[in-house]
């Protein structure tokens, strides 16, 4: 199974668990209990060549005890999430396709898209209005922008911004860290945005998080900080408090919070 080696995105066992275990933080809430399974039996066999697995979908279906189709509609899912690439595999001596190919994609990195996905003719104009700066995008708006990503274009997320703001402040790179902070903010974030009334606010609560993780940094050159973990959760839920709850911050937008969130930091009591 040599001709794996073309197609492994990882150099060692440990960058397929770093990649792994990142896409589970970032898409936790996006995941059923299939999907998680699938990863696992995926990740499993992607060991020997780090980070491609050559599974059959019958294999899959009777590992995880589920029809072939739930198991290609959780495929599909993490292809969408760009947790997964698929590739078909031709046989040399026989002919003919084999099982798919399934290859873990780094974290932050869009994948190329089928070429089914890919616009064959320009688009044709349409009679909608144009759009204003400041107006939300929505879903279907998202797609069309993400369908011309590849992996020459990588989308800044949020993820790598608090990754790049963490190791800006450590100065070297630690995943774990890097993990059990991002998940203090999604486990705090995340419930908040299933509220209709908290459903605009995903900008202003990724500003909070990065808010949040220089406070802590930066205290920790004035005094000793034992847990770095709860004193983030601590940090980060008053700041959020402070902002859902004040009046003050009510009519405000993202960027003048920030500047508030500022001034508090620099007289904060934490």
């Amino acid at each position: 199974m040599d001709y794996l080696k073309n197609h492994q995105p990882f150099s060692n066992k440990r960058e397929l668990n770093e990649a792994v275990s990142s896409h589970l933080f970032r898409c936790n809430f996006e995941l059923n209990k299939t999907d998680r399974s699938v990863i696992e039996m995926l990740s499993r066999y992607a060991v020997k060549y780090p980070g491609v697995a050559h599974l059959k979908l019958d294999t899959l279906s009777k590992a995880i005890k589920k029809a072939t189709r739930t198991i290609q509609r959780s495929i599909r899912k993490l292809e969408e999430l760009n947790i997964i690439e698929r590739k078909s595999f031709t046989r040399e001596v026989s002919g003919g396709y084999g099982a798919n190919l399934y290859v873990f994609l780094p974290p932050n990195v869009i994948s190329e898209l089928s070429p089914r996905q890919e616009p064959t003719s320009p688009t044709a104009p349409t009679k909608e209005h144009p759009k204003s700066e400041n107006e939300a995008i929505n879903l279907k708006s998202k797609k069309v922008l993400y369908s011309h990503n590849t992996y020459k274009q990588v989308t800044v997320t949020h993820y790598q911004r608090f990754k790049g703001l963490l190791n800006s402040y450590t100065g070297e790179e630690n995943q774990q860290q890097i993990n059990r902070l991002y998940g203090i903010y999604r486990g705090q974030t995340c419930r908040l945005l299933k509220f209709s009334i908290h459903q605009d606010k995903k900008e202003l609560f990724e500003a909070l998080s990065l808010q949040a993780i220089t406070i802590a940094f930066q205290s920790t050159k004035k005094k000793n900080i034992r847990n770095l973990f709860g004193y983030y959760d601590g940090i980060l839920r008053e700041l959020i408090e402070k902002t859902l709850f004040s009046d003050a911050f009510i009519d405000y937008s993202v960027s003048t919070v920030l500047i508030m969130l500022n001034c508090l930091a620099d007289n904060s009591k934490f």
